[in-house]
């Protein structure tokens, strides 16, 4: 049985979904739902629907071995400056990863920056 991929993209007008076959690296499917703000599931689910209609498609729901779901929504609100200060959740990481020099994920507990050291608040 394969083990294909899908990964879900929640952005300011659309939510993109694709289906990816790791072994043949490649993408089966792509498509595109509107996003609903404020009910960003609705999107979501629109797009994975769409993503099943197709009855030629070569994977089903139970091949399907993880699904992956992100937002250029906050990364806007960054850039924008708008919303609420920023906070980092980090699960699964030690409290030492700050000071890890190989490790791209960075975090201030006290000031929060961006690589350049330019601060994120407003």
């Amino acid at each position: 049985m394969k083990s294909y991929k899908i990964g879900i993209d929640t952005g300011g007008t659309y939510t993109d979904a694709v289906v990816f076959d790791p072994v043949e690296k490649k993408v089966l499917k792509s498509v595109k739902a509107l996003t609903s703000h404020g009910r960003l599931e609705l999107g979501i689910v629109s797009a994975l629907k769409e993503l099943f209609q197709d009855k030629k498609a070569v994977y089903r729901v139970s091949d399907i071995g993880l699904v992956s779901l992100s937002t250029t929504l906050a990364t806007n609100s960054l850039v924008e400056k708008k919303g609420a200060d920023p906070g980092v959740v980090l699960i699964g990481f030690s409290d030492d990863m700050e000071q890890d020099p190989t490790s791209r994920i960075w975090y201030h507990r006290k000031d929060l920056e961006d690589s350049r050291g330019a601060s994120l608040r407003r």
